[in-house]
């Protein structure tokens, strides 16, 4: 046989050697691919770039939506722990209420006049209260209640105890194992625990309770505002967090931290408020939206003692100009709230730190007036 026609058979009938399913992958991670990932991206040359797509979105979402196994405290980045300043970590301890691991603030002080208790907003802490309670205190017995799941009470796991009407129960019982049954007390609420404040005092607990402070509140919620407030609870916990993350972006001038500081708040607020923004997990707001009853007028009719309500007019959180409307209309006719609302200028939804001292010299003197109780 001629040498050409060897060679050219040579060439036809010498199979030419297999791929080499490494040489087609060539990479620092080719070692450590499956073989089924290997094959599929000999079939596709777009499978390997999606494969390392999904294999990101799921390990952003293990790490990103971990679910939490216990209340942790949060800290900033000098180790500042801003769950327990100083007046909170003194007087609070944990109190086991209908189940559930609750801390509750409890500072002593004179029996002749009301306890003065807090009620933090949604995704509220104990810290939020400090600069208030500290004045507080100097006059009267302070309560204050975290919420389940909320700064360092126990996360439970189960959506039914983030409904409303469960936490005002969690309330009232911690309320009860704190104070005597006869004690009178003073309310200052701030924004969600507005509507827990307004639950408790429509109840059994209305006759000892001798005034209300409404802070960054929201009197009523329009029927859109819960359509909104259902979708939230519906949504996939994936996007739940590419939304909050979007949210966050900008640090301490992101839109999270902006809807609740007015322009002119410190930069160490804005930094806590930061943190604060990311305490809770995606399981609690959606339990917290799923669960969520909002007072309606029926309740404020029950409502028998005076109410203040002081918002910010830079607040982000609430509409202000329809939650003064609605409170001016439900608030009508009780007795000592002839101007119920003040509006602060350049305040934010955060009216007890943004101007501590603001609202001290009206609730007192609300109190005087309107309630007949002397704090100072």
């Amino acid at each position: 046989m001629p040498p050409l026609i060897q060679s050219l058979n040579t060439h036809v009938d010498t199979p030419a050697p297999a791929p080499s399913t490494r040489t087609a992958m060539n990479g620092p991670w080719t070692s450590y691919l499956p073989p089924w990932l290997i094959a599929l991206t000999l079939r596709h040359p777009l499978a390997s770039k999606f494969a390392a797509a999904a294999t990101l979105a799921v390990a952003a979402y293990v790490l990103l939506c971990r679910k939490r196994t216990a209340a942790r405290p949060l800290a900033l980045p000098d180790g500042t722990r801003v769950y327990s300043p100083p007046f909170v970590f003194q007087n609070a301890r944990y109190l086991t209420v209908n189940g559930k691991v609750l801390r509750v603030l409890h500072r002593h002080g004179p029996q002749e006049k009301p306890a003065v208790v807090f009620l933090h907003g949604m995704g509220g802490n104990l810290a939020q209260w400090a600069p208030l309670m500290e004045k507080v205190a100097e006059y009267a017995e302070v309560v204050g209640v975290e919420c389940v799941g909320h700064g360092m009470s126990k996360d439970t796991g189960r959506p039914d105890d983030y409904r409303t009407l469960s936490m005002v129960d969690d309330i009232a019982s911690a309320l009860t194992s704190t104070l005597p049954p006869t004690r009178d007390l003073v309310l200052v609420c701030h924004s969600y625990g507005c509507c827990m404040g307004t639950y408790l005092a429509a109840s059994h607990l209305g006759p000892r309770i001798r005034g209300m402070v409404y802070l960054g509140g929201r009197a009523l919620m329009p029927p859109t505002a819960i359509i909104a407030t259902r979708k939230l609870a519906a949504l996939p916990s994936p996007i739940l967090t590419l939304l909050r993350l979007y949210d966050r972006w900008g640090g301490i001038n992101s839109a999270s931290v902006t809807r609740y500081l007015g322009p002119g708040s410190p930069r160490d607020l804005r930094a806590l408020q930061a943190i604060w923004n990311k305490h809770l997990e995606n399981t609690q707001l959606k339990a917290l939206a799923g669960g969520l009853q909002w007072v309606g007028e029926d309740e404020y009719n029950k409502v028998a003692c005076p109410v203040l309500v002081i918002m910010g007019d830079k607040d982000g959180a609430v509409p202000v100009g329809a939650s003064v409307e609605d409170y001016r209309r439900v608030l009508a006719g009780k007795a000592g709230t002839a101007e119920p609302v003040v509006v602060l200028p350049g305040i934010g939804h955060q009216v007890m730190l943004e101007a501590t001292e603001e609202v001290w010299t009206r609730m007192t003197r609300f109190l005087v007036e309107a309630c007949g109780v002397k704090l100072v």
